[in-house]
Order: C-alpha cells, then sequence, then structure tokens
C-alpha cells in the first residue's frame, strides 16, 4: 500500500499541471484576460457580436485554454480534484466562462452584457493560480489568511454598521430637526435628510473623506452637540472598528502562519518517524544472523542500498563513508550497531545542534586544544634540540673544513719539497759529470744517478764524493 501512495505522489508531482511553468503562464492569461476584458467593456462601440469579432475570437481562444487547463487538472487529480474547495471555485469559474461564451455566441445582443458581468469573476482565479507558483508563496499566504478572516471580518463590520447606524438616527434627530440648521445651511438635508442620507454622510467623516471642510466646520457654527457626534464617530469607527478589522486580519494570518509552522513541524515529525521505521525495517532484513546487531560489513551492505541513501538523505544525512558513519553510530565501540544506537545516533546527527551538543562539543574542542599544546611544547623542545644538534654540526664542518685545507697545504708543501731535493739531486749529477769531463786523471768511482722519484741520504751522498 506504501509503495502504491509513493508511485501516485511521484506521479503527481511530475505531472505537467505540478510544473511552475504552467502555473505561471495560466497567471499571465488570467490577467491578460482580465485586461482585454476592460479594453472590450471600454469600447462602447462593441454591441453586437457583428462588430465585436476580435473580441468573440480572442475570449474563445482563453475559454478554450481553461478548460484544457481544468481537464488536466483533473487527470491529475482524477476524483479527489472535487474534494478541494479551491478546485470547485475554478470549475464554477470555467463553466460560468463557457456559458457565457455560448450566450455571446448564440444570443448575441442580449448575451454580451450578461457575459461581460460573468467574465468580471474569471479575474478571481488570480488569487487561486498564485498557489501553483513558486515566487508568490508569500501572497497566497495573505490571501489565504484573508479568506480565514472572513468570518471574523463580518462580525466587525456589522458592529461598524450597527455603529453606523446608530450615529445615522442621532445625527438625523439633531441636524434634520434643527430649523436653524436648516435655514442657514442650504445642504444639511443632501447630507442629514434620511437615515440614509446621514449613513453614508457617516461613512465618509469615517473614512476622513474631506470630513472637516464639508459637514464638520459648518455644524460647528450651528449645531455643536453634531460636531461632538461627529467626533465620537470618528473616535469610534476610525481609530476603533477600522483598526479593531485590520486587527483581527492581522492575527487571523498571524495565527496560520504559526498553524503552517506547527502543522509543518507535525509532519516532518511523522515523516521522520515513517523514515526510522523504515531503516528499522531494513536493519532487520540485512541483519541475517538475527542477533540484532549489525557488523561493518553488513552496515556497508545496507548503506549501499540506494532507498537508504535516500531516507538518510531525507533526513540530512551526508553518507560519503559508511565506516565513519558506523564509528559514528558505534557508541559502545563493540564493532557493532544495533538498532538503538542506529536511531539515536541518526537522530543526534540530524538537525541544527542542540545546547547538550554544543556543551560536549567544546569539551572536546578544549580536550583536543589542550592535547595541541602539549604537541606543541614538544615539538619546540624538538625544535630546541634539533636547533643545537644542527650547531654541533656546523662547527664540526668547520673544523673537517680547516683540516682538509691543512691537509691539502701539507700535500702540496710535500710535493714542493719532493720536487726541490729533486732539482738538487740532477744539479750534483751535472757538476760531477762537468768535472770528471774536465779533470780525467782522476777516475772516480762511478756514482749511480738517483732516480727522479728517489732521494740519497745525506751520509751516503758525502761518502761518495769523498770517494
Amino acid at each position: 500500500m506504501n509503495g502504491v501512495f509513493a508511485e501516485e505522489l511521484q506521479r503527481r508531482r511530475e505531472h505537467i499541471a505540478s510544473s511552475t511553468k504552467l502555473n505561471s503562464a495560466i497567471v499571465v492569461l488570467l490577467i491578460t484576460n482580465t485586461i482585454i476584458l476592460g479594453i472590450e467593456v471600454d469600447d462602447q462601440r462593441a454591441v453586437a457580436v457583428e462588430m465585436n469579432v476580435g473580441f468573440v475570437l480572442i475570449e474563445i481562444f482563453f475559454a478554450s485554454v481553461f478548460i484544457l487547463e481544468w481537464l488536466v487538472r483533473l487527470h491529475q487529480q482524477r476524483f479527489e480534484f472535487f474534494h478541494d474547495g479551491w478546485n470547485v471555485f475554478d470549475f464554477s469559474l470555467v463553466l460560468m466562462g463557457f456559458g457565457d461564451l455560448m450566450m455571446t455566441l448564440f444570443r448575441p445582443v442580449a448575451g454580451v452584457q450578461l457575459a461581460k458581468a460573468f467574465r468580471v469573476f474569471r479575474g478571481l482565479r488570480v488569487a487561486r493560480s498564485v498557489k501553483g507558483v513558486a515566487g508568490l508563496g508569500g501572497l497566497w499566504f495573505m490571501i489565504q489568511g484573508l479568506l480565514d478572516s472572513f468570518k471574523a471580518v463580518t462580525f466587525v463590520a456589522s458592529i461598524a454598521a450597527v455603529a453606523l447606524y446608530i450615529f445615522a438616527v442621532s445625527l438625523t434627530s439633531v441636524v434634520a430637526t434643527d430649523p436653524i440648521v436648516l435655514n442657514f445651511w442650504p445642504t444639511a438635508k443632501f447630507y442629514f435628510g434620511t437615515i440614509g442620507q446621514s449613513m453614508m454622510t457617516m461613512l465618509q467623516v469615517a473614512t476622513l473623506d474631506r470630513w472637516a471642510g464639508l459637514v464638520a466646520r459648518p455644524l460647528l457654527e450651528l449645531s455643536p452637540p453634531a460636531v461632538v457626534l461627529l467626533i465620537l464617530g470618528v473616535v469610534l469607527l476610525t481609530f476603533a472598528i477600522f483598526n479593531l478589522l485590520v486587527a483581527v486580519m492581522v492575527k487571523q494570518i498571524t495565527s496560520l502562519a504559526s498553524d503552517s509552522k506547527e502543522t509543518s513541524a507535525r509532519m516532518l515529525i511523522n515523516s521522520e518517524r515513517y523514515i526510522l521505521h523504515r531503516l528499522l525495517i531494513e536493519f532487520n532484513r540485512h541483519d541475517q544472523d538475527n542477533t540484532g546487531y549489525l557488523s561493518l560489513r553488513e552496515f556497508k551492505k545496507m548503506i549501499r542500498q540506494s532507498d537508504v541513501q535516500a531516507k538518510l538523505s531525507m533526513l540530512g544525512l551526508r553518507v560519503d563513508e559508511a565506516e565513519e558513519l558506523f564509528t559514528v553510530l558505534d557508541a559502545d565501540q563493540s564493532g557493532e550497531v544495533s538498532a538503538e544506537e542506529l536511531v539515536d545516533g541518526i537522530q543526534q546527527l540530524k538537525g541544527p545542534a542542540t545546547g547538550q551538543d554544543m556543551v560536549r562539543l567544546i569539551s572536546i574542542a578544549l580536550h583536543e586544544n589542550w592535547r595541541a599544546g602539549c604537541f606543541v611544547e614538544r615539538l619546540r623542545r624538538m625544535s630546541y634540540t634539533a636547533d643545537e644538534i644542527q650547531g654541533r654540526l656546523n662547527m664540526m664542518g668547520h673544523r673537517l673544513s680547516s683540516e682538509i685545507f691543512d691537509a691539502k697545504n701539507a700535500d702540496y708543501r710535500h710535493d714542493l719539497l719532493h720536487k726541490q731535493a729533486a732539482d738538487r739531486d740532477k744539479v750534483i749529477y751535472e757538476m760531477d759529470q762537468f768535472r770528471f769531463a774536465n779533470y780525467p786523471e782522476i777516475i772516480p768511482k762511478p756514482v749511480p744517478v738517483p732516480k727522479q722519484d728517489q732521494e740519497l741520504e745525506p751520509d751516503n751522498f758525502l761518502d761518495n764524493f769523498l770517494e
């Protein structure tokens, strides 16, 4: 049964009669038809159909469109269409429009005048069509409030009529029977000659329509008691009854707004209960071992169902990761989720935060702030220690650089000394060869020539030279 109801509700929502564009177009057509009707009435030459063919054709077009609209709405709601008073009102106006069109076509002279009178009521459909336009919801709300306050307005209007009658009788008795007023104020009988004329005068006074110059000032010089009655009428009718009328309308609209909010809240609660009930049914269906608990694997399987995700989204929950939602719902950290934890967790997660939630959030935030402060202090100490280690490493690097530089200088000096020793041995060898060449009588003992990369010790060199 719920499936059938859901399908029917979905069909009505997707029907063309629920389209905002269609409702907006109907409102525009109704306003256009009303304007054209005013132009037609203002055209005094339109006496017969033969002289008014253009307006008749336009009226046939509008009547056809409105009849087609009624058929579309009847197809959407079917026989439930007549359960709504507004729909019956629309249907009556459509029938009246069709009737006046027939009278215009078949009784040209007499029908036109009567048809114009009926067509005026078609403009009232604008108030009904406003309900289907999304951008005019506030206007429809005010119209509904005024209609709901009709009973109270009728009571206030009855009180105003009685007050008008009482003041009219009093003023007629005071003014119409006073010969001084009648002699010196020629228009006295026009304003207060009969009860009806006095009531119209009091209505003019109550609406503050030039009452001071036309009525009050002449009476002030001729009949002061009548002026007192006029002032009392202004106070009672204008500042009391008319303001009471406005107050009644405002109160009714305010009550309607409050009732609408309560009705919406009640419907929201009922919808949430129904959705939670359907989630519990899904919970029991996915509980394969009948333990009353869902494991993470079973919870994932349930949460991946499209209808379950749709229900959670209607509750205002976004399910991006099943594991995260499982962790949030698992209040006792048992690794399993029960039906009670599922319902309680969803109710806590959805909707605005309460005072208890805010206190809990503040407590958690303070605790995490304290932990963050501890981590920051540890990081500060580690940073100080790392700076000390970096300083020591920099000092070691400078020392190593100095030692490497000294080692390079030592190698350079060793190479230079080695080269100088080789040059010295070469010079000594050349001197010995020169001496042997110039003094052949001295047969020297052969002296081995040292290699360039081998030095002779000083003692051995001196012994060889002496020999």
